[in-house]
Order: C-alpha cells, then structure tokens, then sequence
C-alpha cells in the first residue's frame, strides 16, 4: 500500500544495475502508467517501475535530482513549475504568486498540499501582514514539526523566528548585547540571549527548536547586538539558522539573517557540500548589492584561508526563501516502491 504521506515524487528501489550518486541530475522518461499509482520509466536504458501521485504524461521526460535514502533512490523533480500550476489548479486554487510561496514552501519540507492548509496559511501572512516571499516557508517548517498554525501565542513564535524579516514597527525587540570585541566570545552571548528570556513566544522557541522535522531539521536563534560598526542606529539584528544533518551528525548549513537599518536585509547561506563550503550572498537592496560588490573581493580572500568559497556575485533575494537555495530541487515526499 502506498503512503498517502508521500503524494508528489518519485522513489525507484536502488538496484546494482542502476548507478546513481547522490547530487546527480537525471533524466526520467515517462513510458506508461502500469495500474493506479505505479508507472514504468525509462532510466539508463532500462525500464523501471517506480509510484508517484504525480499526474505523468507518457512520452514525457522530466528532470530530476538523485538523493539516495536507504535502499532507495529519491528522485526529487527539479523542473516543477508546470507541475506548480497543475497542483494549484487541481486543488481549485488561483495560481497567484502568493500561492505560488505558500506552495513552494510546502514542497520545500515535502509537505502534503491541499486547498486547506494553503488558504490558512494565506490568512495568516494578510493577517500579519508578511512577506510571503520570507516567511512562506517559514510557516510550513512549523507544520513539518506538527506545531499547530491556529494555535494561541504562534503568531509571537512566528515573529521571533522571522525576527529582522517583517514589519521594524512592530517586531518585537530583544534586549540588545554589546558584540564582543572576541570572536569566540560571540557564541556565549548568543547562549545567554536565550537562556535569559523566559516568555511565552520564548518557550515555544524552545519547542521548536528541539522538535525535529520529517526530513529537514532546522534550529533558529534570534539575535540583536549593538555594533559600533553598523548603519541604522548601530544595531545588528536578524536570525541564525541552522540545517542539522542527523545521519551525518553535524550541521549541513548555516544561514545568517542580518537587518542593517530596517530597510536592507542580507542574507549569508553557508552549504556544506561533498569537501568544501560555500557561500551565497543575497540582499533586498539594489543599492546595498552595488555597496556590497566593492568589498566582495575582501571577503573572498579571507574566506579562502577558512577553506570557504564564495560564490562570485551577490544576488537579489527575490527567488531565494531564506532556507534553500534557488537553484536547489524541491523536496518531494516520497512514494514508497518497495512491496
């Protein structure tokens, strides 16, 4: 039987026939639908069966990112938008742009879709009046960890997690802490911000930071510190975001959130991959990039000696959800294949 937690990817079972790595793009060809939800495809010139809730088309090839889990290969879809507006419109939804985030938040976490979830979540945002582009995929982490949206007191947890995201007038602020002269004396004021706030919104904090999700696990700490460096009243303030890799035990990557003046937000997306790390840079200001780009070389040299590198431009945010990249493939749930 087919697990209705999985409706909208595809998994083949891995076999010594078919030589797969994680990280590889594939392409996938459609031959038929076999009964139901399982289909016969065309991979490295054998036909394979594998399940999907996906409506497929034979004849169709579809691009996909290889992950391996198991004995099984994941084939996560990297070509989604057309399957973006079907499922929008299957559902009975408009395929706005709003919907369009909200949707793509889902999927991010591998989350089930329904006309439902997505209307509540677009109440939510108009109601807090958020930007659906930063916190769309914000909100589906909470359903990833089974928090409950329409719960009391998730608004004020949304607020901190987005801390340095939404509206400056209304954000809740912490009491801020003087950046210490030391590097390694950062980490123990990050400790002590949390360990001290003992409020409602900061319980849940707890909560959600040790709850894990179904496939991504994601810890967020806000902070806010007094910089004499900085612009905007000399605060720095935003969120650390950390990707913990449970199999591997280690994180796999850090996001750091910085608002400079309430106006300009950036974005620093440090990856693990395979034997290096890379940054990527995003910020919401065409002139805070042009600002950037002079310094970028600077930076670029110093990361080297970290054994960092860096991508060679910094980017607009506008296709960037503040947790993955733009370029990544979505996260489908699986389908399980194997009887």
């Amino acid at each position: 039987m087919i697990s209705h937690l999985y409706p909208l990817s595809i998994q083949i079972k891995a076999r010594p026939e078919i030589n797969l790595k994680s990280g590889d793009i594939v392409i996938l060809n459609v031959i038929k639908r076999i009964i139901g939800n399982k289909w016969a495809v065309g991979l490295q010139g054998r036909v394979i069966p594998a399940y999907s809730d996906l409506n497929l088309v034979p004849g169709k090839s579809i691009r996909a990112l290889v992950t391996r889990s198991g004995d099984r290969y994941v084939l996560k879809l990297t070509d989604i938008e057309n399957s973006l507006h079907e499922l929008l419109l299957r559902e009975g939804l408009s395929p706005d742009k709003v919907s369009e985030r909200i949707v793509a938040g889902l999927f991010r976490c591998g989350l089930i879709i329904n006309a439902k979830t997505v209307h509540q979540i677009k109440k939510m945002l108009n109601r807090m009046k958020l930007n659906p582009k930063r916190f769309s995929r914000l909100i589906a982490l909470l359903l990833d960890k089974k928090l409950d949206i329409s719960s009391t007191g998730i608004e004020d947890l949304i607020k901190l997690l987005g801390y340095g995201e939404g509206n400056p007038e209304k954000e809740r602020r912490f009491k801020r802490r003087k950046l210490p002269a030391q590097e390694k004396d950062i980490a123990d004021e990050l400790k002590n911000s949390l360990i001290e706030r003992q409020s409602e919104a900061d319980n849940s904090l707890m909560l959600f930071n040790h709850l894990k999700g179904n496939e991504e696990n994601w810890i967020i700490i806000p902070y806010s510190f007094s910089c004499k460096e900085a612009s905007g009243g000399n605060v720095l303030y935003g969120t650390i975001r950390i990707q913990y890799d449970p199999f591997q035990d280690r994180p796999k990557r850090f996001v750091l959130v910085v608002n400079r003046d309430r106006e300009e937000i950036w974005y620093f997306n440090l990856c693990a991959a395979e034997k290096e790390f890379k940054l990527n840079i995003f910020c919401n200001s065409n002139q805070g990039i042009v600002k950037g780009r002079a310094g970028l070389r600077d930076l670029e040299v110093k990361l080297q000696n970290l054994g960092v590198k860096i991508d060679d431009t910094i980017r607009e945010d506008s296709n960037f959800d503040g947790f993955s990249l733009p370029d990544e493939g979505y996260l489908y749930r699986s389908v399980d294949t194997v009887r």
